[in-house]
């Protein structure tokens, strides 16, 4: 940067202004790669890397000025504009040039001048690169470079430029120079008499600084403070401010000397150690985490646990003890023991149900060895005992013995003390500190150093407590971090819709941050969680901190992204997500425990303890980019869809009167089906189908699973909404497992996303500290749901019904457009409950319907319906829907007996194409193998006559239905006549056929009465030998427009076998099956065929080949050492297919002429990769 200073006249008086000129110099773009995709990064020499996730490199210079104050103005500049740059964050745009007053150094006003040159346009890949700047710095007067109202945190700063210090322990850390150096290259300008340091809440912290008696900085210069550390439930960590400017000088450590005298000193002092291992949560949940379980099985009468005590590895006298154990089960009788000494006894009753704890305190002086102390804890009786050990907190008195590590002792006296250490160690020198305030610590100077002994003397007025550390054994940091607060605390951070995400996440927020803001007008911003720790706590990772931003933003809708699992102590190593409200204490790890749960209406509760929500606040638990684009995929695609018939099925789901076989009656069956017969009964708009495990019989102990199998199946087919009552965990439905983690991949539904409720215990269980919880795997998975509200643990059933009401009446009624919106207006009933998902996400609105289509009045079996109706828009496509009438079923059991209605059996469902504004259809009403009445062995089903239905749906919803319609049984007329062809990709297939290993099985069927879309074995798939499993083709049918005659079907295969038999079944609506056998050949083909590679031009080289198939191809190339210089990757098409390579490697330099080694790896999908080694020449 070229400067030149001017003398300006204006106005009859005197200022300078000063002209600048900055050049860019040399800079490339370089290619990176990050998780297996490639991002380009820009390097040039002498620019900063920002510590911010959104920033560009940028240029700092440091200049004095006169005046206290500046503006910039810009005169000239030159630039370029590069395309097709692919940068992986979306970047801020800044200022370019901006100016930064520091403060005084010698009586001189420093100030920081920052120059961007690179500004990138994601959206249309531009990067805009300046080359030359020339601008002009004009000195004016200064004004507050803070507002005190928008920054109260900070007000006492003279600017918002801070490095944060994270620390873990308590004692003396020190600075150096290099650490500073790297976070400010300009550090050698600084004066460090006004370097300052402040703790998490912006109080004053005195420091020592190491060589600022010349007023520089410089090498083998540090910093010195005395750090504690911070108890929380929810953070380990401490954390401290240091401005390196400031308008007066920082606050320094004192020194004072003391009166030495080595016949008068003690050698002896006291220290008080707490010793707690947070190693296991018991109930993977709330606060109550142990340092380890003391366990007796019944019918052993004696159970012993030694905790040995090493860190006590030199004489000592014990002076008190305090032990704190958490008594879970049994009559408990405990002996505690030191070193054989019966210290005390511990006796008390364990209850599971209320967690409650007891303490052991001995007041007694006992002689430790010098060695393997320990504890023995010894459990006595012939009944099981159950408890926790969790912590153990001692006073001792010990002699004074430097070993190495630093010393901290107390000495309870008062007056003048003179004290002696024993050096064990080859350290000579020393720094003691007198930390009997520990927000006012001393040193102690010149103290008495001699052969092996460390004396010194202090004045104590009650109690001195006192810490001697080597200046080899500082403790350092466990992270310092240049931080610019003051972002969130601004006034114009004012937003209605705000994403709180951790930094790891931060390109994901933005993804859905630009998604939202194309379909709404609220304003929406983005929060980093670590921003809101340091601004709204003081660096601490407090939840409290999330409340209070919160509470001042006011937002109306809020989302917590990332990863809902969560350990509150940061013990165990999860993806980065918002941490949530953690409340009591609890032994049980199961779901149905309410002693101990999280709530997040705790942060939405902007004036209480969230039992009134003022706010919409929502999770979404994506873990990484890939999951935020799955999940906005389908978010994007259940927005913005055409109306499917799947929209308006409700799918009830209810749990039985057993727990998991007979002999365990449910006291609560009442509430499952009752409350899906509540939410039945305000669903007026909806198409029902119901689950009740009622209807479906034991296979065994815990296994109903015919009942999984039909929900997965519906699940499958399609539905819009769900609801469910019963029993259920973070892990799976009801105790006959109906539905599990592990059946989440069987979920097929693509493009019919769902919304549920789950009225069950622990479905929402998000803070469960060693697995998922199926409410997040539904949401996260590519299938499943595109919303979830769920419990996190235990739930009563009289707020599940409640709630569900509340929600479903909202959704029914269309007086709430999102799902958010109605999960709110629920919420107030019972805090556990979470909403997983997006707020904003719509509901699909249905108008208003009417129920007089023309149709035939009855159905008769076996025979054909017609339609001949007219509607009001013309040429449009309709889908048509036909269900048998309900069933009114009667089910028997130990309660009594209890009847509900089961739904109409779908048997036809087709698009048509309504010429002008006429509709005409017609279809094959089956024959029906169930009597009209069914006995069962717990009861019987019978028709209800009339109440089969037709619909027909309109584009964007609008219905109209058949009024209520008779069935009746009638003999069909009508012969069966099915022909149909399969087909290889478009292949016929004969009996037998010579067919590729991947390839896509297409049928074309005529049936004169249409396909049996009732639930009947062998309706439409096949088998493929050698494998067992049945094919179900029903949800891949469907037939052509206008015909119930003509069906068509798509279905992948891949053979892992060379050779393979396929039978293929078809029923129809008279219910006659036709099968019919195909035996399949692979042919190998060789998938990539006159593979050439050729040199184009003196800087271009291609790779041609033929390919038969689609396939993902890459070419990887190596130096004939094995070292990767480029991958080069395409989707091949059909024929013809040419690759380019510059000649460049990884890094876009041009790599040398010679003889190189290609790996070309290629596979169809998602199959098995196949790959062939060749040479090359470059020449």
């Amino acid at each position: 940067m070229v400067r030149k200073v001017f003398l300006l006249l204006f106005f009859y008086s005197l200022s300078f202004c000063e002209f600048f000129s900055f050049n860019l110099g040399e800079y490339e773009v370089l290619s990176v790669y990050e998780e297996g995709k490639c991002y380009d990064f820009i390097y040039a020499q002498k620019l900063n890397y920002g510590y911010d996730y959104n920033s560009l490199p940028y240029y700092e210079e440091f200049v004095f000025l006169l005046k206290d104050s500046a503006e910039v103005r810009l005169l000239s500049c030159d630039y370029e504009v590069k395309r097709g740059i692919n940068l992986k964050e979306d970047l801020k745009e800044k200022e370019l040039i901006q100016i930064l007053y520091l403060g005084k150094k010698e009586n001189k006003n420093l100030f920081k001048v920052i120059i961007n040159p690179f500004f990138y346009d994601k959206e249309n890949k531009i990067l805009k690169i300046y080359k030359k700047i020339d601008y002009e710095i004009i000195p004016k007067k200064r004004s507050l470079p803070l507002s005190l109202d928008s920054l109260p945190k900070i007000r006492n700063f003279p600017n918002n430029e801070l490095v944060k210090i994270e620390i873990c322990s308590t004692g003396v850390y020190v600075i150096t120079y290099d650490d500073l150096k790297k976070i400010y290259p300009q550090i050698d300008l600084l004066s460090p008499e006004y370097f300052t340091l402040y703790d998490a809440n912006f109080n004053e912290v005195p420091i020592m600084v190491l060589g600022e008696e010349d007023g520089k900085f410089q090498k083998n210069d540090k910093i010195i403070f005395f750090g504690k550390e911070y108890f929380s439930l929810y953070t380990l960590n401490n954390c401290y401010w240091l401005s390196l400017f400031n308008f007066k000088k920082g606050k320094r450590i004192k020194k004072y000397l003391g009166n030495f005298s080595l016949k008068e000193a003690l050698s002896c002092g006291k220290e008080s150690l707490k010793v707690e291992y947070d190693n296991f949560c018991p109930a993977r949940s709330g606060v109550l985490w142990v340092f380890q379980e003391f366990e007796k099985p019944e019918g052993i009468g004696y159970f012993k646990k030694i905790l040995p005590l090493d860190f006590l590895s030199f004489p000592l006298t014990l002076e008190k003890l305090f032990l704190r154990f958490w008594l879970k089960e049994g009559d408990i009788k405990m002996y505690v023991y030191l070193n054989n000494i019966l210290l005390d006894s511990l006796k008390g009753r364990g209850n599971p149900n209320f967690p409650q704890y007891a303490d052991v305190f001995i007041n007694k002086e006992y002689l430790l060895k010098s060695s393997n102390n320990q504890l023995v804890f010894e459990l006595v009786g012939n009944n099981v005992m159950d408890l926790y050990f969790d912590y153990l907190s001692i006073k001792y008195k010990k002699e004074l013995n430097y070993l190495g590590k630093p010393l901290f002792f107390s000495l309870e006296t008062t007056g003048y003390v003179s004290v002696i250490v024993k050096n064990k160690s080859k350290e000579r020198e020393f720094f003691i500190f007198d930390i009997s305030s520990l927000a006012e610590p001393k040193i102690v100077e010149n103290p008495y150093l001699f052969d092996s002994l460390i004396g010194f003397a202090s004045f104590i007025f009650k109690k001195g407590d006192f810490y001697i550390v080597s200046k080899n054994n500082f403790r350092r940091p466990i992270s310092m971090e240049r931080k610019v607060l003051g972002k969130l605390l601004k006034k114009d951070f004012s937003y209605d819709y705000l994403i709180i995400t951790p930094k790891a996440l931060a390109s994901s927020a933005l993804l859905l941050k630009g998604y939202r803001q194309k379909t709404t007008n609220l304003k929406i911003g983005i929060a980093l969680l670590e921003d809101i720790y340091d601004e709204y706590g003081g660096g601490l990772r407090e939840i409290s901190a999330i409340k209070d931003f919160l509470k001042d933003k006011k937002p109306k809708y809020c989302l917590f992204l990332g990863d809902c699992n969560y350990d509150y102590r940061g013990l165990i190593k999860k993806f980065s997500g918002v941490p949530t409200y953690e409340w009591g204490y609890d032994y049980e790890p199961g779901p149905y425990s309410d002693k101990a749960f999280c709530f997040d209406s705790y942060f939405a509760d902007l004036d209480g303890q969230g039992s009134s929500p003022d706010i919409i606040l929502t999770r979404l638990p994506i873990r990484n980019e890939e999951e935020m684009k799955i999940f906005l995929k389908k978010l994007s695609y259940y927005e913005s869809r055409p109306f499917i018939y799947a929209n308006k099925i409700l799918l009830l789901l209810a749990d039985d009167e057993y727990n998991g076989d007979t002999s365990k009656r449910d006291p609560i069956w009442r509430d499952h089906y009752g409350g899906c017969e509540q939410i039945a009964g305000l669903s007026s708009s909806y198409l029902l189908k119901k689950i009740y495990l009622f209807d479906y019989p034991f296979l065994k102990s815990k296994d109903k699973g015919k009942a999984k199998e039909d929900l997965i199946r519906t699940i499958n087919d399609g539905i819009g909404l769900l609801c469910y009552f019963g029993h259920g965990s973070g892990e799976m439905l009801a105790h006959e497992n109906i539905f599990s983690l592990k059946d989440i991949p069987l979920l097929e539904n693509e493009g019919k996303y769902f919304f549920a409720f789950f009225g069950s215990c622990g479905v929402g269980r998000f803070d469960e500290t060693e697995y998922e919880c199926l409410a997040e795997e539904l949401v996260r998975s590519k299938n499943g749901a595109i919303a979830v509200v769920a419990g996190s643990k235990a739930t009563s059933t009289i707020s599940n019904k409640y709630l569900a009401q509340i929600l479903f009446s909202q959704i029914f009624s269309q007086t709430c457009s999102t799902f958010g919106e109605a999960f709110f207006k629920a919420w107030y009933i019972d805090k556990k409950y979470h909403f997983f998902g997006e707020p904003l996400t719509k509901i699909p609105f249905f108008p208003l319907k009417r129920n007089n289509l023309r149709t035939d009045e009855t159905l008769f079996s076996g025979s054909i319906f017609k339609i001949r109706d007219t509607i009001s828009q013309r040429n449009s496509q309709l889908m048509v829907l036909a269900t048998l009438p309900k069933r009114k079923r009667i089910y028997n059991s130990w309660f009594g007996q209890i009847s509900y209605d089961l739904a109409g059996e779908i048997f036809y469902k087709n698009y048509l194409l309504a010429k002008e504004n006429k509709i005409i259809d017609s279809f094959f009403v089956p024959q029906i193998q169930n009597p009209d009445t069914n006995y069962l062995p717990d009861g019987i089903t019978y028709l209800i006559n009339p109440s089969a239905l037709i619909l027909l749906t309109l584009p964007l919803g609008y219905s109209v239905s058949s009024p209520p319609l008779f069935f009746k049984r009638k003999i069909s007329n009508m012969e069966s006549k099915v022909v149909f062809n399969l087909f290889a990709d478009n292949q016929l297939l004969k009996e037998t056929t010579e067919v590729t290993r991947d390839f896509l099985l297409k049928g074309e069927i005529y049936s004169q009465t249409g396909i049996s879309f009732l639930n009947s074995s062998f309706a439409c798939g096949f088998y493929l030998s050698p494998y067992k499993k049945f094919f179900d083709l029903l949800p891949y049918l469907s037939y052509y427009p206008n015909s119930f005659t003509n069906l068509k079907f798509s279905y992948p295969i891949s053979l892992k076998t060379d050779t393979a038999t396929l039978t293929f079944y078809l029923t129809d609506n008279l219910f006659k099956t036709y099968s019919k056998s195909y035996y399949l050949k692979v042919k190998e083909k060789e998938r990539i065929k006159d593979f050439l590679f050729f040199k184009i031009n003196e800087n271009l080289y291609g790779f041609a080949f033929k390919s038969d198939e689609v396939l993902s191809v890459k070419i990887k190339i190596y130096t004939l050492s094995g070292r990767l210089i480029k991958e080069l990757k395409t989707l091949a098409k059909i024929g013809d297919n040419l690759i380019y390579w510059d000649r460049k490697d990884s890094f876009s330099k041009e790599i040398a002429k010679g003889i190189y080694l290609i790996k070309v790896s290629y596979s169809f999908l998602e199959g098995k990769e196949e790959s062939f080694i060749k040479k090359i020449v470059v020449d």
